[in-house]
């Protein structure tokens, strides 16, 4: 392959990384890691234009790219800013089911037939059951990736 059309390849590549970068920052899907973001610009990367890369090498090209010309947006202040975001609304949705649990906590015996109690309650549940499905989601996905990452040492 001559030269021209290696650089030519090259430069499409370079701004088909920089457009998914774009997109996956402006869509702003919640992620819980950095890893998350890349794995989304990548999949973006292959949807888009068929290009197949990892999420570690295209944080390696976008970091070179970003060295090269400053007005590119910043992932990495982009993921940061997303992880603590969804850290404090998790927070915020903690401490509201906190206080709706001490409030239900010292119901007497008799609001308990009440029918807004019985609605509360319920809906103390069905929060309760989605933490723990939510938790039971995310561990799962942490033993796929990091089984996913065994995989790939082993090759």
């Amino acid at each position: 392959m001559d030269t021209f059309n290696a650089d030519l390849g090259n430069a499409i590549i370079r701004e088909s990384i920089k457009s998914a970068v774009a997109s996956e920052i402006k869509s702003n899907s919640p992620i819980a890691r950095s890893s998350d973001f890349w794995y989304n610009v990548s999949q973006e990367l292959e949807k888009s234009h068929k290009i197949v890369r990892t999420g570690a090498n295209i944080d390696k090209v976008y970091r070179a790219l970003r060295a090269n010309d400053g007005t590119l947006p910043d992932a990495g202040e982009y993921i940061v800013e997303t992880i603590q975001d969804g850290e404090a609304a998790t927070l915020a949705a903690r401490q509201a089911l906190d206080e709706q649990r001490k409030t239900l906590q010292y119901d007497s015996i008799e609001t308990a037939n009440d029918p807004a109690v019985r609605i509360a309650r319920q809906t103390l549940a069905l929060l309760e059951q989605q933490e723990t499905e939510q938790k039971a989601a995310k561990e799962a996905k942490e033993k796929d990736d990091s089984s996913g990452n065994d995989l790939a040492y082993r090759r």
